[in-house]
């Protein structure tokens, strides 16, 4: 460090060797934080290697669902009623409206919230028209492929809603983004995602495949 750079960060000219090394350190910090992209600290990337992993599950029983489909005769197997599309329809459309409102680090709390509740009811319309369809995941492979996608899709959406809650706290008590707001923005969007990816292959593909 330099004669000029201690005079600037230090608080004086008889400062002490730990008020120097506290204002290098600052100014260490500040330099860092400048030539780094925000949004990628460790806390974001834990994030993205979990969604890696859940996305790698999703498509292991995607894979499974087109494996069983080629090799049976009928598909869903016969006895075997297709689920309405009305309540997906209008999980799906909360979700999407969900992701037009939020996330984001830079979002005002109240978008933040109100983002949240449109996945909280997305995710009850959900599990409602699971319940109300009356398939068993010890029925046939069909049933049970369905149940397990929905209900995989259904958890991955309820983590996003429950590290939200938090998101919108932190955001109260601590008003710039941080740590936690930039995993619910990961979160947010790798669950929105694989939401969709697990309800097209529900909903959409025993329709057209």
């Amino acid at each position: 460090m330099t004669t000029t750079d201690r005079r600037v960060d230090a608080p004086g000219e008889d400062a002490d060797e730990e008020s120097v090394l506290v204002a290098a350190r600052l100014h260490a910090h500040q330099a860092f934080a400048a030539h780094t992209r925000p949004g990628r600290n460790a806390v974001w990337w834990a994030m993205v290697i979990g969604l890696v992993g859940i996305g790698t599950i999703a498509s292991a029983f995607v894979y499974s669902y087109f494996y069983l489909r080629l090799g049976a005769d009928s598909w869903p197997p016969d006895g075997t009623a297709l689920r309405p599309l009305g309540f997906p329809l209008v999980a799906l459309a909360l979700l999407v409206v969900a992701a037009g409102v939020g996330p984001g680090g830079d979002r005002a709390r109240w978008r933040l919230a109100l983002s949240g509740g449109f996945g909280l009811i997305a995710g009850v319309v959900q599990v409602a028209s699971l319940v109300d369809s009356d398939y068993d995941i010890a029925g046939n492979a069909y049933e049970a492929l369905v149940v397990t996608m929905d209900s995989l899709a259904a958890i991955v959406l309820a983590s996003a809603i429950l590290v939200r809650v938090f998101a919108v706290v932190h955001h109260r008590t601590a008003p710039r983004p941080g740590a936690l707001l930039d995993a619910d923005t990961a979160l947010w969007w790798g669950a929105t995602g694989i939401w969709v990816g697990l309800w097209l292959v529900v909903h959409v593909a025993p329709r057209i495949v």
